[in-house]
This record gives C-alpha cells, structure tokens and sequence, in this order.
C-alpha cells in the first residue's frame, strides 16, 4: 500500500461523509491509496450512515470503516486504525491523518506522495490548511 488516509468521525458525519465525496475524486491520482474511516464512538447512528455512504457511492474497492463503541479522541480513533495498518502484511509507506471536516483539493495526495517519494530524507510534511474561502491559514 501506498498511502494509507485515516479519517476519523465524532458526530459530524455528514462532514465525514462530504470529506469521503472529495476523496473519491482523488483515489485514481495515486496507484496503492486506501482510506480508513474511524467511527470513533459517536453513540448515534453515524456508523450505519458512513456504511451506507461506501456501499451506495461504491467506495468499497478503497474505503473501510471501523466503528469503535466508545469514543478514544482523536489519538485514539487514529491509533485504532494505524496499529494493526503497522503490522499488516501490506505496511503503507505513507500516512495521511485527515480531519473529518477536510475537503480535499484535486491534485493534493499526488503533490503530497511526489513531494515525499523525491525527498527522502523528510520524515513528515503537511498539506496547506485553507479556509473555506480558500485563504491559507497559518500554523
């Protein structure tokens, strides 16, 4: 596996669900992507509504969901899927924790993967964070 994109859920599903919609428009830029969502114990129905957005929009082929019975925060819900992705037989060379509220820009894991295939001394980048207007924001 290329890259491995784990998106983790607490009560903004529909944001989840809108992050999964601009994902799906990117999943072809990279050979090897596959996307992890982690229902992270929201404690409502948000686990069946993120299912049935990959079986009815057919995202099965590169999404998963894990739905957890308690919420862990946000190091918890990513650890839930990133440890046993750690000692798969198929280890992703790369990682992309997303926010659930992201909506990914075209183009961005291709200039993402590029970035860190030609530059394999760097052990972690980021991807600009806009607003929704699409003023970068500063970290």
């Amino acid at each position: 596996m290329k890259l491995l994109v784990v998106i983790v859920n607490y009560r903004v599903t529909q944001l989840a669900i809108d992050c999964l919609h601009s994902v799906a428009k990117e999943i072809a830029s990279v050979p090897g992507i596959h996307v992890a969502v982690c229902e992270n114990g929201s404690g409502d129905n948000s686990a069946e509504l993120i299912q049935q957005a990959i079986d009815d929009n057919d995202w099965s082929s590169w999404c998963s969901l894990t739905a957890l019975k308690v919420n862990l925060g946000f190091t918890g819900g990513n650890n839930a899927i990133l440890r046993p992705a750690l000692g798969s037989a198929d280890k992703p060379q790369y990682f992309l924790l997303l926010n659930s509220d992201t909506i990914v820009r075209p183009n961005a894991f291709k200039a993402l993967i590029d970035f860190m295939d030609n530059n394999p001394e760097v052990g972690i980048a980021g991807s600009r964070l806009e607003d929704p207007d699409g003023t970068p924001q500063r970290s």
